[in-house]
């Protein structure tokens, strides 16, 4: 499970305004960010045409983490503190550092399998023991749901006078997500809204088991009976890409190379894209959008080098300085 340490609830309970917010904010931001990748590896490394309730869960894992930076960047923007998705910052190549100094889970880019769920994805999720208070004992650390829930409270101390942001601002994107899952933040109660939207608060199975929606969607990879047909998985189906691969693994000037290198740049206008439609270019949406579709194409023909040691070639998400 993904742990944060207690100092960010310590901080978090002290804050008088939206600024000394805006850290904790912008961390959980780069979680969401950074979690992106795992789950396009994870996706590219299954062959096409093949466990196909699988690759949709994965696409569906993107497109969540998608809607709820969206939902941070309002907030943020809710509150005039601008989001920020630098490139050179959110794609240092993997495996990558947690944001938030969260610890419990190792962010890499590996092919997918049912340990990878368990370990990595459904960890993500996992907010448990949402409902306890935290624990502020010397060196203790605390859920994720926690800290979403410290947010929470302080936003509901802080109240609608911290939300002066310009409305032009708030972002919108009615072909992907409906208005109940993303919509404008601008007074205290669309932000906890948000916030309770992004943490999975609400969401149980019937035995009461804590973690979002999507963690109990994962958890049917992992529990499916062996012939079941709901969330079958064919292990003979994935790609034995290479480990978190890095752009210095490949030979200057190979193919391989030149592939990978084309595919970090297309990521990194993705993201610079992205950045600039929460800060007041909507219109560079569309550009993200067709770049992100275009990372399929260009990881497809990643995947298909062999690297001549057994394994093949992956993206690596790396951005220059």
């Amino acid at each position: 499970m993904l742990e944060i340490p207690r100092a960010r609830i310590t901080a978090i309970a002290g804050a008088r305004s939206a600024r000394e917010l805006q850290p904790h904010l912008q961390g959980a931001l780069e979680l969401k960010i950074a979690a992106i990748p795992p789950y396009l590896t994870a996706l590219f490394s299954l062959c096409e045409g093949k466990n196909s309730t699988i690759r949709e869960m994965l696409r569906g894992a993107v497109v969540d983490e998608m809607l709820h930076v969206a939902l941070i960047a309002n907030l943020l923007n809710a509150m005039r503190c601008p989001p920020v998705l630098s490139a050179s910052r959110l794609a240092r190549g993997y495996p990558a550092r947690l944001p938030l100094d969260a610890t419990g889970v190792e962010l890499s880019l590996k092919k997918f399998s049912l340990d990878l769920v368990r370990d990595v994805f459904m960890a993500l999720d996992q907010s448990a023991d949402r409902g306890d208070a935290p624990n502020l004992a010397a060196g203790a650390r605390v859920t994720l749901g926690q800290f979403y829930g410290a947010i929470i409270e302080k936003l509901e101390e802080l109240g609608d006078p911290v939300f002066i942001g310009d409305p032009a601002l708030q972002f919108m994107d009615a072909v992907s997500y409906s208005e109940r899952e993303l919509f404008r933040v601008y007074n205290a109660e669309s932000a906890i809204r948000a916030l309770r939207l992004i943490s999975g608060e609400g969401n149980c199975s019937a035995s009461g088991a804590a973690g979002s929606a999507r963690w109990h969607r994962l958890s049917q990879i992992v529990c499916a009976p062996p012939r079941s047909k709901a969330a079958a998985f064919d292990p003979a189906s994935v790609i034995n890409i290479v480990e978190n691969s890095r752009a210095s693994m490949y030979q200057p000037r190979s193919p391989v190379r030149a592939a990978v290198d084309a595919f970090n740049a297309a990521y990194c206008n993705v993201l610079a894209a992205l950045n600039e439609s929460f800060n007041g270019r909507p219109d560079r949406y569309e550009f993200a959008v067709s770049g992100m579709y275009g990372l399929t194409g260009l990881a497809r023909s990643i995947v298909a080098i062999e690297r001549g040691d057994g394994t093949f070639a992956a993206p690596s998400f790396e951005c220059g300085e």
